[in-house]
């Protein structure tokens, strides 16, 4: 079994430190935003915040790699750029299910609504 971070090539040390940056339940849920979003939204947000989490891990993990003297800090270049398009797209496809499907509204507007 490998271990996370093992398949970038990055140590497996550099990654325990970035779990603390996961995005709990509360991050996604109503409550904690006081917006509905029907269930296809919140899918699609709770898949953006992987993205984010993926993507600040790997910046995490370059600079901690500079930090302690690696020379070689080029390799985190091109995960860095693939994590940021699937972020990208993963914003995209976010931002524009809410604006065609219309399912974001503040609690308050949907309770005066009907």
């Amino acid at each position: 079994m490998k271990e996370e971070g093992a398949e970038r090539g990055v140590s497996p040390k550099t990654t325990d430190a970035a779990q603390d940056l996961s995005p709990g339940p509360s991050s996604v849920t109503s409550g904690a935003t006081d917006i509905l979003y029907c269930k296809q939204a919140k899918t699609l947000l709770e898949a953006l915040g992987q993205c984010i989490h993926e993507l600040t891990v790997l910046n995490a993990e370059q600079f901690r790699a500079v930090v302690q003297g690696d020379l070689h800090t080029q390799r985190f270049d091109d995960l860095i750029h693939s994590a940021s398009q699937r972020k990208n797209a993963a914003k995209c496809a976010y931002l524009e299910h809410l604006s065609t499907h219309g399912c974001s509204m503040y609690r308050r507007e949907a309770e005066a609504q009907g």
